[in-house]
């Protein structure tokens, strides 16, 4: 029980004792050097403005890469630059051909139907594509797919214009050797040296198709197209890894020495891959290489880099 005299010798002692102080100077200290901006990355930006501090490549100056999903100027978006994509499907004759499908492939596919007038038509990112069209009969249960890397520029409304052929196929021979294919091109191949992703079906024929200048797919390479085929079944590979060994006959009347360069069209890298170089023999009978090969069989092309 507190009385009177108890309260009376408290006050004193209370009035004695100092003020409780909280000292919160230790957190005001984190405080601030947690927001204190600083540039990790070292691209001139501090964190309060660049959205990724773990990449200098990102920041509110960048120039935005279109179509990769990434937001490298900050602006909270990623650029989608876009164009289209339009054109015809034919056979040799010029026929149209109703019910093509279409396939425009970067990261995703767009598979178009072409319609009566063998028409196809589509927007498309500023980008390149691996265009091709799918399954079309070469004969022998083998698909030609007629494929090139086709470049579309910001609103650029590109016309692409495919010609279908007939194709040709041989049996591919039990002992591996040199088979001629169709237009001068010569494959070094035997039974098994063949096979095409996720298909367990044994490779038991191929064909090559040479294309004549007015039907050819557009070539985004630096130099002249001196010729170009295409190859089936579309997309097989040679089993060792090596890639299938190729040379030409010199149908193009080439002095001796003249060098030129072999391209393919890669689906999966959706660009022109090198195959080589081929030399004109010294009897300019061939254009050949010992590096000169094909790792993937879809669209090849001869190319002369001199300027013309």
């Amino acid at each position: 029980m507190i009385t009177s005299r108890t309260l009376f010798l408290l006050l004193p002692l209370l009035a004695a004792c100092p003020p409780t102080e909280t000292d919160d100077t230790e957190d005001t200290q984190d405080t601030q050097d947690t927001d204190t901006p600083v540039d990790a990355d070292g691209d001139g930006y501090l964190d309060d403005v660049d959205c990724d501090d773990s990449d200098a490549s990102i920041h509110p100056d960048a120039d935005d890469v279109p179509a990769d999903g990434i937001d490298q100027d900050c602006d909270g978006v990623s650029a989608e630059y876009w164009g289209s994509l339009s054109g015809t499907v034919s056979d040799e004759s010029g026929a149209p051909i109703e019910g093509a499908h279409v396939s425009i492939c970067k990261t995703i596919c767009r598979v178009l139907t072409t319609d009566s007038a063998g028409a196809y038509e589509s927007d498309v990112e500023a980008w390149t594509h691996s265009v091709h069209v799918e399954g079309l009969e070469a004969g022998d249960g083998v698909h030609v797919q007629p494929l090139a890397p086709i470049t579309v520029g910001i609103d650029e409304d590109k016309v692409v214009n495919i010609v279908v052929p007939t194709a040709a196929t041989v049996e591919i021979p039990a002992t591996r050797g040199e088979v001629e294919l169709d237009g001068g091109l010569y494959v070094t191949v035997g039974a098994g040296d063949l096979s095409i992703l996720l298909n367990p079906d044994p490779v038991t024929h191929m064909g090559a198709i040479h294309i004549a200048e007015a039907s050819q797919m557009p070539v985004e390479l630096d130099g002249t197209v001196i010729s170009f085929w295409y190859l089936a079944p579309y997309n097989a590979r040679d089993s060792s890894g090596t890639g299938t060994p190729i040379r030409f006959s010199n149908d193009y009347g080439l002095a001796a020495g003249k060098q030129l360069e072999v391209w393919v069209a890669s689906y999966n890298a959706f660009d022109w891959i090198t195959g080589g170089t081929v030399t004109v023999s010294s009897d300019e009978q061939w254009l050949e290489g010992s590096g000169a090969n094909i790792t993937e069989w879809t669209t090849v092309v001869l190319l002369d880099p001199t300027p013309s």
